[in-house]
Formats: C-alpha cells, sequence, structure tokens
C-alpha cells in the first residue's frame, strides 16, 4: 500500500491503529515523502519490564567493597 497523507491518517487512526495491532506497518507521508511509520509495538515496549531491586542488591552483597563506603569516601575527598 502507498503511505497514507497525514490528513487521510488522521481520518482513519483508528483503523490504522487496528492494522498495526494486527502487525502491518503503515506508512505516512507529507508532500510526498515518508515522514512517520506507525508499526506494531514490540512486547517489550508493552510489557514494560521492572527493575528487580531485590536481585540487584542480591548481586552486589558480595563485592569486596561496600558501594556505599566508596560513595562515602569519594564524597569526603572530593571537598578537600
Amino acid at each position: 500500500m502507498d503511505a497514507y497523507t497525514i490528513r487521510d491518517a488522521a481520518e482513519q487512526f483508528g483503523d490504522l491503529i487496528g492494522r498495526a495491532e494486527a502487525g502491518e506497518s503503515i506508512d505516512i507521508a507529507r508532500d510526498g515523502h515518508v515522514v512517520a511509520r506507525l508499526v506494531p509495538a514490540s512486547e517489550q515496549v508493552t510489557a514494560g519490564k521492572r527493575f528487580d531491586l531485590s536481585a540487584y542488591f542480591e548481586s552486589i552483597k558480595d563485592l569486596p567493597v561496600d558501594p556505599i563506603d566508596s560513595v562515602a569516601e569519594t564524597r569526603r575527598q572530593a571537598r578537600y
């Protein structure tokens, strides 16, 4: 399919969203040049993975230097 003009895309936005949800990519053009592409969202974008803070703390517990002490020491040294 040829690209949609911005006006046509605006008028048919709901239908175009449905087509993108079905896996189709839609080009949108201005003055005959494609300026945007409506594409299906990836699973990563729609799922929104959260940062696991407890796993992070578990991963740093065996470090030879406590990160908190390291930051505190850096701040002390920077003051003088």
